[in-house]
C-alpha cells in the first residue's frame, strides 16, 4: 500500500497559532513522525514540505500528482478561539472526508484512537475541503485530520505530554483500518541470517537500525549477511 502524507500550511503561511505554537511547524512534525511510525507497514511518502499544497493547488492552479497512491492524509491543527486559561477540558480531535468517500473505517479508527488518550472525540465529518476533494476526484481516498486545537491550553498540554502516543494512535488507525501487516525489511532479514549462524544475539535489537550505530554499521550488517549467505 502507498500512502501520501501532506503537512498543512507552510511556504509563508504559518496557519493557526496558539500557546506558542505555529500550525505549519506542528503539521510537519506530525507528518515526519507518522511516516517513521508507518514504515514497514506501507510505502509512505511526505509531499514536499516547502509547499503550501492547498494554496498551490486550489488557489494557484498547480497540480499534485497522486498517481499510484492508495490513500492521502492531510494534517492540520484546529483553532476556534484563543483560550486565556485552562478550563480542564479539551476541545478535541476530528477528521474530514469528502462527500464522495464511501467508507470511513480508517478515519473512525484514527479519531477513536486519539480520543482514547484524553481528547474529546468530535467524530468523522464530511466536507469537500479543497485539497482532499481534489485528491478524491483523482480517484484516491483522502482525509483531513485536525489533530487537536492549537489555541486550547488543555489540548496542547496533552499533545506535548502524549505526542508519541498520539502519533502511534494515528498510525494504528491507519494500520488497523487497512489491515496492514508489517513486512520484514532488508535489515531485519540480514540480522536473522546472522543470528541463525550464531554470529549475533538479539536480532530484533540489531534490526531496529537506530540507537546503537550509524548507517555504516547497518550497511556492514547487510553486507556480512550477504557474505554468509554466499551471495
Amino acid at each position: 500500500m502507498k500512502i501520501l502524507l501532506i503537512a498543512g500550511h507552510g511556504d509563508g503561511d504559518c496557519g493557526a497559532t496558539g500557546n506558542g505554537y505555529k500550525e505549519a511547524d506542528l503539521t510537519r512534525e506530525v507528518a515526519t513522525l507518522l511516516k517513521a511510525q508507518l514504515n514497514g507497514y506501507a510505502d509512505v511518502e511526505i509531499a514536499d514540505m516547502t509547499k503550501n499544497w492547498y494554496q498551490y493547488v486550489c488557489k494557484k492552479g498547480g497540480s499534485l500528482s497522486v498517481k499510484g497512491y492508495d490513500y492521502a492524509l492531510e494534517i492540520h491543527f484546529n483553532a476556534i478561539k484563543p483560550e486565556e486559561k485552562s478550563d480542564g477540558a479539551t476541545k478535541g480531535t476530528e477528521i474530514y472526508v469528502t462527500t464522495a468517500e464511501k467508507g470511513t473505517t480508517v478515519e473512525q479508527g484514527i479519531v477513536n484512537a486519539i480520543s482514547a488518550l484524553g481528547f474529546k472525540n468530535r467524530s468523522v465529518k464530511r466536507y469537500n475541503w479543497g485539497l482532499i476533494n481534489y485528491i478524491k476526484k483523482k480517484g484516491v481516498s483522502s482525509a483531513l485530520l485536525e489533530v487537536c486545537f492549537i489555541d486550547d491550553i488543555d489540548d496542547m498540554k496533552l499533545y506535548k505530554t502524549k505526542k508519541s502516543e498520539i502519533i502511534k494512535a494515528i498510525a494504528n488507525g491507519i494500520i488497523n483500518g487497512f489491515a496492514l501487516e508489517k513486512k520484514a525489511n532488508e535489515l531485519t532479514e540480514a540480522c536473522n541470517v546472522l543470528a541463525a549462524k550464531g554470529i549475533i544475539n538479539s536480532p530484533d535489537y540489531w534490526a531496529k537500525g537506530e540507537g546503537y550505530s550509524d548507517s555504516n554499521t547497518v550497511l556492514l550488517v547487510k553486507k556480512f549477511a550477504s557474505y554468509v549467505r554466499g551471495d
